[in-house]
């Protein structure tokens, strides 16, 4: 009996030793926690990480585990959220993994920022100003002069090409996106028989033009914008109507600068016979520029006034009172439109543009704000410049 228990405590003692033998000749594993950050809600990363034959892409904050000691290198690439790009940049790009732990490496993303183009009606021309150098000189990295009479209105469709309202000809002249830095001739021309003041597209591509002296808010159909197109659908009995805005749920909001009113026409009837929702009459002296911010609340240039301003979303169906008026220091506050980090931007019918801070013009009230930045040179800075790409943090942006 002895003799068995010796027998069977050597096996085990054998198979024991084997076991832990094998352990050691195989390595152990660790991980890696890729944190990911900066980019909008509902859009995924895209972050490849490898080493030799290894390739796994992260879209989110994730842990790989199971991975082989070793380095591995972490690759952010740019994503896309409506023509915006979202650069990424980690933390290391070469990260070692050692057994047994995990380590991290971080990942920030960052949206790249727009150009700004400045219609000069006086000059018949458009000027780019590149994001690189936007504020720190007042030179237009490109200008289009092609075609354009007394311009005073810029928009982008979602492709990127480049709409410009021409008053005195009575055309919408369309650009392609690849070729607007060196001076094209326009790809389209749209005869509106009018004085074209205002454009906006809706989200569906349709565009929205307003005739001052006509008195109308005419829609042409996304379809046939580069073939000729006639109107589709025309609002009457406006009085001198200029700049045009669409909010988050698809209302037009339409600037009537022969009276001073602000009228919203509902999403829902637009596709009939447009009705007027709400009107704003308090606080407006002349206004011109139209723009909504991230949050939806809706900022007004004043021609007159030497101000700009805003009323809160939550009001806007109610004529509201401006939530805060900015005085600027300038007249002929014609142009507003907003970069995608929330800086609001206005055009003085003049020889400048300046840029206020986005912490600057948050409060209630009265508010005096100093530019913290400004371009020159124009001989009169029209009424609705824009950024391309549009933030993608705005009301339809594209």
């Amino acid at each position: 009996m002895a003799r068995v228990r010796v027998v069977v405590l050597s096996v085990l003692v054998f198979t024991l030793v084997a076991v832990l033998a094998a352990c050691s000749s195989s390595p152990s594993t660790g991980g890696l926690t890729v944190t990911v950050s900066g980019l909008p809600s509902g859009v995924d990363a895209a972050v490849t990480v490898t080493m030799g034959s290894y390739s796994q892409t992260v879209t989110t904050t994730t842990t790989l585990s199971g991975l082989a000691p070793g380095s591995y290198t972490v690759t952010p690439q740019a994503v896309t959220l409506r023509r915006n790009a979202f650069n990424g940049t980690a933390t290391s790009t070469t990260v070692t993994v050692v057994a047994n732990a995990t380590v991290t490496d971080a990942v920030s993303y960052a949206v790249q920022k727009g150009d700004l183009w400045v219609p000069d009606s006086t000059n018949n021309a458009v000027d780019m100003f590149a994001a690189a150098t936007l504020g720190a000189t007042s030179t237009p990295t490109a200008t289009i002069t092609s075609s354009l009479s007394n311009d005073r209105v810029v928009a982008f469709d979602a492709s990127g090409n480049l709409w410009v309202a021409n008053e005195n000809a009575g055309t919408i002249t369309e650009y392609a996106a690849a070729s607007l830095t060196s001076n094209p001739s326009p790809a389209a021309t749209i005869t509106t028989g009018g004085t074209p003041v205002g454009l906006a597209f809706d989200a569906s591509g349709n565009l929205w033009v307003t005739d001052h002296n006509g008195n109308t808010a005419s829609e042409y159909p996304a379809a046939s914008l580069t073939s000729s197109p006639s109107a589709i659908r025309t609002i009457s009995g406006l009085n001198g109507p200029e700049s045009l805005a669409f909010d988050a749920s698809g209302n037009l909001w339409l600037v009537n600068w022969g009276n001073s009113t602000i009228s919203e026409y509902t999403a829902a009837s637009l596709a009939s016979t447009p009705t007027v929702g709400a009107t704003i009459t308090s606080g407006l002296n002349t206004p011109e520029g139209l723009a909504f911010d991230a949050d939806g609340n809706l900022w007004v240039g004043s021609q007159n006034s030497g101000t700009v301003l805003r009323y809160a979303a939550a009001s806007l169906t109610a004529n509201p009172s401006p939530a805060a008026t900015i005085t600027t220091g300038t007249t002929n506050n014609v142009g507003v439109t907003f970069d995608v980090d929330g800086n609001l931007w206005v055009t003085h019918q003049g020889t400048t543009a300046d840029e206020y801070a986005a912490a600057d013009i948050a409060g209630t009230g009265s508010l005096t704000p100093t530019a913290v930045a400004t371009i020159s040179g124009f001989s009169a800075a029209a009424q609705m410049p824009a950024f391309d790409p549009q933030p993608y943090n705005l009301p339809l942006s594209h």
